[in-house]
């Protein structure tokens, strides 16, 4: 029987631009990786820092001339990639680039999901209640979602970004973070 091809990946408008995203990424997980292994240890704390800096600068560029870099310039992986860098930069760069990411999303060129992450960092950032209950407070082996304003209507409006239950997200949270 024959092996069916694999299907080709999904065009994209900047190839060498989502090489790019996709690279800074990974070298930010790799060091993040290893900070988590040795969260003591000062030079990858310091690494990590200084790789977010560089990565956060890059990214503001790229913004300043594409806007949000979204599925049909980057591909879905690279636009990930971007909002993945996008979150380690500081508050006032992600409440800046909420509009950019929902416009994208609004045109099918990036997930809710992601908007809504993005989102609830930055209500919480400004000590408010976040919408949609994708942050957790994990310290002290906790695993509960941190201030969630109406909580009787979190599922609905999850449901609304393209996210699942908070139940379900939840035991699957947890179960990484007590591993």
């Amino acid at each position: 029987m024959a092996r069916l091809a694999a299907a080709d990946p999904e065009p994209v408008s900047n190839q060498a631009l989502r090489t790019e995203l996709i690279s800074m990424r990974d070298a930010d997980q790799e060091v993040r990786r290893r900070w988590l292994k040795d969260q003591k240890s000062e030079l990858l704390k310091k690494k990590m820092a200084a790789l977010s800096v560089k990565h956060v600068a890059r990214l503001r560029e790229i913004l300043r001339v594409y806007g949000w870099p979204g599925k049909s310039l980057v591909g879905e992986d690279g636009s990930g990639a971007a909002w993945t860098l996008a979150q380690h930069g500081d508050q006032l760069f992600l409440r800046q680039t909420v509009p950019l990411m929902k416009a994208a999303a609004e045109r099918g060129d990036l997930h809710w999901g992601l908007v809504a992450t993005t989102v609830d960092r930055v209500l919480l950032a400004e000590g408010k209640k976040q919408l949609y209950g994708t942050q957790f407070n994990t310290d002290n082996n906790k695993c509960e979602p941190m201030n969630v304003d109406d909580p009787q209507h979190l599922d609905d409006r999850r449901k609304a970004v393209g996210l699942g239950p908070i139940s379900d997200y939840a035991q699957l949270l947890c179960a990484t973070y007590k591993q």
